[in-house]
Parts: structure tokens; sequence; C-alpha cells
């Protein structure tokens, strides 16, 4: 679960540097990552979310102070699962927490059986 809070604090310096280091191993190893409200900037800045469609608040869609790295957004949508796999999980709002830890914990559960 990537943190939700200032985006602008994960990216600047050594700790964004981490940050995006942290989240690109993740996805190249299988592991599903979530985001919700601002936190999609994080994936977004660090190119996880290139050409993958993404829940997002209307003013992180025109926001200028990170790169949107070529997401979808799309902001009238609660939930989106998009990515590798379908490993990536982006939520509009904290209302929306409950539905994205139930279609995580269920593609979670798919993996396991295979």
């Amino acid at each position: 679960m990537v943190p939700a809070g200032r985006p602008d604090f994960l990216k600047r310096g050594s700790d964004g540097a981490t940050m995006g280091r942290l989240l690109k191993l993740q996805d190249d190893h299988g592991v599903c990552i979530a985001a919700i409200q601002n936190a999609v900037a994080v994936l977004a800045e660090n190119g996880l979310l290139k050409g993958q469609r993404a829940a997002a608040q209307f003013w992180i869609t025109q926001a200028d102070w990170f790169d949107h790295g070529e997401a979808i957004w799309v902001p009238q949508s609660s939930v989106i699962v998009s990515g590798r796999d379908n490993r990536l999980f982006t939520a509009n709002n904290f209302n929306d927490a409950e539905e994205l830890a139930d279609r995580m914990l269920k593609t979670i559960a798919k993996k396991a059986k295979r």
C-alpha cells in the first residue's frame, strides 16, 4: 500500500528515489500494489501507471506538481484494477478502501490457487 498524504514529500530527494525503487522492485516481483486518493500520484510519478487506467479524484488528473507518466485517469471510477496481471489497485478516495481491499484479496487468493 502506497502511503497517502503528501506525495510531493515522497518524491523529493533520496526518500522519493527509495520509494520509486521499492515500487518498481515490488512490481517486477509480482506484488500487488495499491494506492488511494493522492497516493496514485506516487505510482504515476514512478512510471507504474504508464498506459494504465487509474482511479483518481479530478484535481489529481489536473495537477501539475508531478509527472503523470502517461496514466489514463478515470476520475469518476471508485476502484480501478490494472497493470501486469491486474496487480495495480487504485481508488478515488478513502470511502472506496473496502472495495479496494476486497478486490485485492480476491486477486491474491486467485493467484495463490495457481
